[in-house]
């Protein structure tokens, strides 16, 4: 089986639970951001290989998911519905919840009636040149115009 030409890496999602704290990480001059796929060549994902979270510590999980595109698209879907389930189980608990207390389920027909009062717009003001005026700092570390 040959090596595909590019792979699709990923700094695991932030989860302290499961150990993965890094946010972003930069290896030869490419910025990772925790949960985005990026698109590498075989050399550079070798090396993301073998990071860790804790550069010293091989104990800790390692950084990156190194997977082919279909299996990246795979990963992705299988995670989209996780996260739809885990939403749908909080609001059955929150549905349980108010059944349990007695309290009512929100009207969301009631929301759209109460329309608030529309806001003005909030304009910045026409300032010319003229009115423009520097700022000179204080010893203390306060503003004050000059005139």
């Amino acid at each position: 089986m040959t090596t595909p030409k590019t792979l699709f890496v990923r700094l695991k999602p932030y989860n302290p639970a499961k150990g993965f704290v890094v946010q972003r990480l930069v290896v030869q001059g490419v910025r990772f951001m925790a949960g985005h796929w990026y698109e590498v060549n075989a050399k550079l994902a070798t090396v993301l290989s073998t990071i860790h979270e804790t550069p010293d510590n091989l104990e800790t999980p390692l950084a990156f998911d190194i997977l082919s595109r279909e299996q990246a698209k795979a990963l992705e879907a299988k995670e989209l519905a996780t996260a739809a389930r885990a939403n749908i189980q909080r609001g059955e608990v929150a549905h349980a919840e108010l059944v349990r207390t007695g309290a009512e389920d929100p009207d969301p027909q009631a929301e759209e009636e109460a329309d608030p009062e529309p806001q003005p717009a909030q304009t910045a003001p026409d300032l010319s040149t003229a009115d423009l005026k520097q700022t000179a700092r204080t010893k203390k570390g306060t503003t004050r115009r000059r005139r």
